[in-house]
């Protein structure tokens, strides 16, 4: 019997070809914050993505004099946000780790080195247990009460690099509270976030700060427990200069390592507007009365000498415009993010209201849609001290808690501001309406409902992008298609392409506006998409160049915003068409 499979069921020269429909645009991530600043220890100039306070905490360290990234970074996990990409600035040339030199036998030593630059690799100590002649344990007290053991080390085992690898995997131990990092937090090679080592370095003459108990020729011979301390490290903030923070250099530093982090899509730099540290002065107190000493005053204990902090030179005026300057224009050139700026002076609006807070307030005005400024500083509890922190940290987390609740559309206006105390100046409603003419985004004390931030506003003056909602809406719209189009490199641009470009670009458009991204009453209202040859001429199609155009309706009162996406040979273009239309007019 013949059997289906058999039988030729087509006219000749007819064949079935499966045709191939795109998954749904799915929507990329748009609550990630990414911050560049001062901390006290990490990697410098390597982006590294935490996901809570502790995490930061385990890999940057705690607050510092220098900096004002440590608390900002609190107030944005505290304030929802879920993410963020933290770049460490510093001088590469002056930022040094902490080390302490080992004798070994003969003529090798052992070399322990922080795990990353800073002062605070000059607080770490290191506690020696001889088990014999070559065999030691080492118990590492860090900052903050982290301690590690290293157990079994041997200089026969640390000999060569291989059996050096597999003796520090497994000998590190980690005993404090705050669990290590995992590598992908940027801990260092071994499990261990206090130290890294290099062994079987020779060198001519051994140099130790160790108390040497030697009775042969071993290098721990005695069975007495030693101690010696890391020393040398420096935090590379005493030259630090605009290059640093990533700005009229080359080289893959600050700003310009973030750039390369696509996830990114909230740019903040508290540490851009840092004077000094701002303790918030107590209350005066009525002088305790004299009382009778019941003995002399006991002396103190003798501690170790812990070197003063680096100094840290402040940026000018026009080094702020220029930092800036440099984030706006990476966010118009990445198309997937938006700056949040901190006025300079945390509690006094006449400078606002005088130059516009802006030393260039005539590139704001145009380049201005990509960016928002806030004020004032606010309080926050510092380690049981008040002090000053810029919003920056705090209105970001407020960005990624309204994003990841109800989308990118979303004001972050009208939100409470957790975690603070106050505010560095309580703003008033004539000054809150001057504020906004000034296009700065005030937060206020509302009766009843606590401290608020009561704008939304880019540095924009006029259009749908003076609000900051319509840019990130139409970022996360313009990177979805980005990403999600990738496909179309690989396509030949005929009538079948363009055809199902419009048909997946519909289908994401349509979801979105079903969620209240868009308004309107049907989808003819809420957006219009067109990719055929009225948008793409030939010579455009000689010259491989696909083109999509949309318009699209973002939640009222805004107006209608019109874009055109090209992709071609030299990538992915943007093109702002203006705004206006009405529902039922051509793209």
């Amino acid at each position: 019997m013949t059997g289906l499979a058999d039988l030729d069921l087509f006219p000749p020269g007819v064949r079935l070809v499966a045709g191939r429909r795109r998954a749904p645009l799915r929507g990329v991530r748009h609550d990630v914050a990414g911050f560049c600043g001062i901390t006290e220890r990490g990697p410098v100039a390597k982006p590294v993505r935490v996901e809570s306070e502790e995490a930061f905490r385990a890999v940057f360290g705690g607050p510092v004099a220098q900096g004002l990234l440590a608390p900002s970074i609190a107030l944005f996990f505290r304030n929802g946000g879920r993410a963020a990409w933290i770049v460490r600035v510093a001088d590469l040339e002056t930022a040094v780790p902490a080390r302490l030199r080992l004798p070994g036998p003969g003529n090798t030593a052992l070399d322990l080195i922080a795990s990353s630059p800073g002062c605070w690799g000059n607080s770490v100590s290191v506690l020696f247990f001889p088990r014999s002649l070559t065999r030691f344990d080492m118990r590492v007290e860090g900052p903050a009460g982290r301690v590690e053991l290293w157990r079994g080390l041997s200089f026969e085992e640390l000999a060569t690099e291989t059996s050096r690898n597999a003796a520090f995997s497994k000998q590190v131990t980690p005993i404090d509270d705050a669990a290590p990092p995992s590598d992908s937090t940027g801990a260092a090679a071994g499990g261990n976030s206090l130290l890294q080592a290099l062994p079987g370095v020779t060198v001519e003459s051994l140099v130790s700060n160790l108390t040497e108990r030697r009775t042969g020729t071993g290098p721990l011979s005695s069975l007495a427990p030693s101690r010696a301390m890391l020393s040398g490290g420096t935090d590379g903030l005493t030259n630090l200069c605009l290059s640093d923070f990533g700005v009229g250099t080359t080289a893959a530093v600050g700003l310009r390592v973030l750039e390369e982090v696509d996830e990114v899509a909230i740019l903040a730099l508290p540490d851009l507007v840092w004077q000094a540290p701002l303790p918030v002065p107590d209350a005066p107190q009525d002088p305790k009365p004299d009382c009778p000493l019941e003995g002399p005053p006991s002396a103190p204990e003798p501690t170790e000498p812990v070197p003063p902090p680096e100094k840290r030179p402040a940026l000018s005026d026009a080094d702020r415009a220029l930092v800036r300057a440099e984030m706006v224009a990476q966010a118009r050139r990445q198309r997937d993010r938006v700056a949040i700026f901190d006025c300079e002076i945390p509690g006094d609006p006449r400078r606002i209201f005088a130059d516009g807070a802006d030393p260039a307030p005539g590139r704001r005005l145009t380049d201005g849609d990509f960016g928002a400024l806030f004020f004032p500083w606010l309080k926050v509890d510092l380690e049981g001290t008040d002090a000053l922190v810029p919003p920056s940290g705090a209105v970001a987390g407020i960005y990624a808690r309204t994003t990841l609740r109800d989308g990118p559309h979303r004001a972050p206006a009208n939100e409470p501001v957790a975690a603070i105390t106050g505010l560095a100046y309580e703003v008033d409603d004539v000054e809150h309406a001057r504020l906004n003419g000034a296009q700065v985004n005030a937060i206020r004390r509302v009766p009843g409902l606590g401290l608020r931030v009561m704008g939304a506003r880019t540095r924009r003056a006029d259009g749908p992008y003076r609000q900051i909602a319509i840019r990130r809406l139409v970022n996360f719209i313009v990177e979805t298609l980005e990403e999600e189009t990738a496909w179309l490199v690989f396509e030949t641009n005929d009538t079948a392409t363009r055809s199902e470009l419009e048909r997946v670009v519909r289908g994401f458009l349509d979801r979105i506006w079903r969620r209240g991204m868009l308004d309107g009453a049907r989808p003819e209202d809420a957006y219009r998409v067109r990719a055929d040859q009225s948008v793409n001429p030939p010579e455009s199609i000689a010259a491989g160049r696909l083109t999509c155009t949309l318009a699209l309706r973002p939640p009222w009162p805004a107006e209608w915003v019109r874009v055109r996406l090209i992709r071609g040979d030299g990538g992915f273009e943007v093109e702002d068409l203006g705004t206006g239309g009405e529902p039922g007019s051509e793209v």
